[in-house]
């Protein structure tokens, strides 16, 4: 089917810019909509699905912006952004705590070069990073690694049907609509819902997906700040950490598979602690919806109450998984969540 421009689009719907209660996909919804499927059938990483996602929406922003003069415009240069193709050197270390290639692919690290990518609101990819990882002897370290040994392995004793259930259906792995694509699902069909306008959702989907391309960075600079090693390394290799309140199992296998990237902080929960600021923002968090997962997984839909509901969930589903710590989701949480008020509040 032949789509028509993007501007075409949007002029067609000025006029009807501040019609609330049209309970049907407006341009901004549909080219959401399209920007997900391109996503899905690229299989694009959630990193670049980010990125790509901000600048439909920004450019957008702008686009009608032109046409309505409602609101300042972003400005966002619609071109490769600077950093996202350079060539980044990472060589792991054998060090006791340090992230080390996944056996048995022992593939190389995972876009170490998304950190120099520059942000949308941000000043750099630092501005909201938490800092504050665990040593490997501290007593935190202790209770998260025996906690995590048991309930995030892939034969778990005391992991629940639900908690399982949970880490697959938040997983979203390239060939699905990725994490930051899951939110903007979910935003959607909230804001079809509740009839948004076109302005209305034309600077909801404009603020929610420039915050999560640059929760993408966050997670990034964070990740290559600390390299800090997934629980399969730490908890297989145990007897190097220096900690007598850990003990090694070298057969240990979580439920989902580890990616190849370091541990501290998890993406998916800084994209959903963004994801929950902005949406919050804009709808308040008293706000049932019904969130559907990917077909691939073959999950009920899951009723949750609230943002922050679907986002501590979409934290701990790699906790269930056994891919992070609960540091790594904890301050993933919080770094995305002070990077989604900071752009609502501001731009």
């Amino acid at each position: 089917m032949q789509q028509m421009p993007l501007r075409s689009l949007l002029q067609s719907e000025s006029a009807l810019a501040q019609t609330p209660n049209r309970q049907s996909p407006d341009a901004i919804v549909r080219w959401n909509s399209l920007t997900l499927d391109i996503i899905k059938a690229e299989k694009t990483s959630p990193p670049m699905a980010a990125r790509n996602l901000g600048m439909v929406h920004a450019a957008a922003y702008d686009a009608a912006n032109a046409v309505l003069k409602a609101q300042k415009v972003y400005k966002v240069e619609v071109q490769p952004p600077a950093g996202a193709t350079a060539q980044v050197t990472y060589t792991p270390t054998n060090q006791p705590g340090f992230w080390q290639p996944i056996p048995p692919e022992l593939k190389p690290a995972s876009m170490p070069h998304w950190k120099n990518v520059k942000p949308f609101a941000m000043t750099k990819g630092s501005q909201f990073q938490i800092a504050n990882m665990p040593s490997l002897t501290s007593e935190e370290y202790t209770t998260e690694f025996n906690k995590l040994k048991e309930l995030g392995a892939k034969n778990s004793k005391i992991r629940t049907a639900d908690q399982s259930a949970i880490a697959v259906f938040w997983l979203n792995n390239p060939g699905t609509l990725t994490p930051p694509g899951h939110w903007n699902q979910i935003a959607a069909d909230v804001a079809v819902r509740r009839g948004n306008t076109f302005a209305q959702n034309l600077r909801l989907f404009a603020i929610l997906n420039i915050a999560l391309a640059d929760a993408s960075i966050i997670d990034g600079d964070t990740k290559y700040t600390f390299n800090r090693w997934r629980p399969l390394t730490g908890i297989q290799q145990a007897e190097k950490d220096g900690n007598p309140q850990t003990t090694a199992d070298p057969n240990w296998t979580p439920l989902l598979n580890t990616p190849s990237s370091p541990a501290y902080v998890s993406g998916h929960s800084t994209f959903a602690g963004a994801a929950d600021a902005v949406l919050t923002a804009f709808f308040g968090n008293n706000v049932s919806f019904t969130a559907v997962a990917d077909p691939s997984v073959n999950l009920p839909p899951r009723n949750l109450k609230s943002f922050t509901e679907a986002a501590e969930e979409a934290g701990m589903s790699r906790v269930y998984g056994g891919a992070h710590w609960h540091s790594d989701n904890r301050d993933g949480l919080k770094a995305g969540r002070n990077l989604g008020k900071y752009v609502v509040d501001n731009f």
